[in-house]
């Protein structure tokens, strides 16, 4: 009961009524639900929606309402009791469980609902993605959206690594395939970003990050194929091409156990459009969020199965003999392909700028006067330490202005700083340069122009002194 009161208070404390930027991102939502689900039917009667309402509800007036939804078609999960009450008072007509999303969705043994929308006031976590797994692994819906949004904070090493090891993952297989990004004209960025996860610069690649954890969760398989099935297929295929390497054999068996997954649990998923945003609540809260439109049983599911009339499979999965071992080679080779593939668009998607709504400080967040390149310059109020780094990460190709005056006064040039952030605002740091150097020469007596090193083009050194100062931050 304590435990409870202390979760209500915590969260009438972070109401969201009346939160403009909160207001956009279920707008956001809204749109990505017309134009990529319901368009494609034009019968909101025929979509369901599992989703948290928390308290106010606020998104199923918003959202479904809107789009023409029956409430009798949606259901709330909230483990709340009073907070399950308010949102069937705010939303009548809904259906509302009260329980841990984990304990309903270990329940289900199918998941129908076409939307999936899951809110959360939390970080994205390893089980945060292992649920999101489970929902998609049991979803029946030929095609679904699937919405997740979670806090922003500032992350420790070990939670950087977590979001970070898919972004490895993915630069180590797209570093082969220079012409492919090229020709989609990703080469550059790729390179920028390649460079930032280098030397360190977790900002970008941490917004990355989040992106590929999540559409990793919604195709990942959770079945696979027995170690020994595993091992007697390894041993076929050695046997039948003993020219085939270890670590193909490996790759090949990786392959097979996503196919026997795909088979016999009917996970194997393909995302079909993506759209993320970010913004800093009324409450200072960072949120980042993703929205996924997801195909069940796909191009790869026939692919994998079709993989599977290679293989002759005994009980429990196992593989007993390899029918055709040239042709299975062929389809696994295939399978990898495609497999590339998407990781190339989910790539693209995770390096498309997030959706920026804005900030609803009210209070905790003051606008000063001075702009700055990424959006306003905040004063800092009472808890909006964390907003204001929340919001710095909004354009991680700036400088924000009070670390590059830094800079300039250890002697680095302005061509230097504009060479390795290029989206920092030239103007405003020479103005603030220019007031520093007045308020220098006034407090030194000193009528002369200040260091002549500012205005000097960029050279190599300069940019490589830079980018010593941020690998060593």
């Amino acid at each position: 009961m304590v435990s409870n009161l202390l979760i209500s208070r915590k969260k009438m404390e972070k109401s969201y009524l009346g939160d403009r930027t909160k207001e956009k991102s279920r707008e956001l939502l809204r749109y990505f639900i017309r134009g990529n689900l319901i368009l494609s039917t034009e019968k909101p009667e025929n979509h369901s929606v599992l989703h948290l309402p928390g308290p106010e509800s606020r998104e199923v007036i918003e959202v479904y309402d809107k789009l023409g939804i029956p409430r009798s078609n949606v259901t709330g999960i909230e483990k709340i009791p009073d907070f399950a009450a308010q949102a069937l008072s705010a939303t009548p007509g809904m259906k509302v469980e009260c329980a841990l999303l984990e304990e309903y969705v270990g329940r289900q043994k199918k998941i129908a609902q076409s939307i999936i929308s899951l809110d959360f006031d939390k970080e994205f976590s390893q089980q945060m993605s292992r649920l999101v797994n489970e929902i998609c692994s049991k979803e029946t819906a030929g095609s679904f959206v699937l919405h997740l949004a979670v806090t922003r904070q500032r992350e420790k090493a070990k939670r950087q690594m977590f979001f970070l090891e898919p972004v490895a993952a993915a630069m180590g297989k797209l570093r082969k395939h220079e012409d492919i990004l090229r020709l989609r004209g990703l080469w550059g960025q790729f390179q920028k970003l390649v460079w930032k996860y280098d030397n360190g610069h977790m900002k970008a690649a941490m917004s990355m990050g989040f992106t590929m954890n999540l559409l990793n969760s919604i195709k990942e398989g959770r079945g696979e194929a027995p170690a020994d099935g595993i091992s007697l297929m390894e041993s076929s295929l050695s046997k039948k091409l003993p020219g085939i390497s270890g670590a193909a054999i490996a790759r090949y068996a990786k392959i097979l156990a996503a196919a026997v997954s795909a088979s016999k649990t009917g996970t194997a998923k393909e995302i079909r459009a993506f759209a993320g945003y970010q913004y800093v609540s009324a409450t200072a809260t960072g949120m980042i969020g993703g929205i996924a439109l997801v195909e069940n049983r796909g191009r790869m599911k026939h692919s994998y199965d079709v993989l599977l009339g290679t293989v002759e499979l005994g009980e429990n999965g196992q593989v007993l003999r390899i029918a055709d071992a040239a042709r299975f080679l062929k389809l696994a080779d295939e399978i990898s392909s495609a497999t590339a593939s998407e990781q190339m668009r989910m790539f693209e998607w995770a390096l498309e700028p997030r959706e920026k709504l804005g900030s609803s400080g009210k209070g905790a967040l003051k606008p000063a006067r001075d702009m700055t390149a990424i959006g306003r310059k905040f004063k800092l109020g009472t808890g909006a330490k964390e907003a204001l780094k929340v919001a710095c990460l909004q354009n991680p190709d700036a400088l924000p202005l009070d670390e590059a005056l830094e800079f300039l006064k250890q002697g680095e040039t302005i061509g230097a700083i504009m060479e390795v952030f290029p989206a920092t605002n030239e103007k405003a740091l020479r103005k603030l340069w220019n007031e520093h150097l007045r308020g220098e020469r006034k407090k030194n007596g000193d009528e002369g122009n200040g260091f002549t090193a500012l205005d000097a083009p960029a050279s190599e050194e300069d940019v490589d002194s830079l980018k010593r100062h941020f690998e060593n931050r």
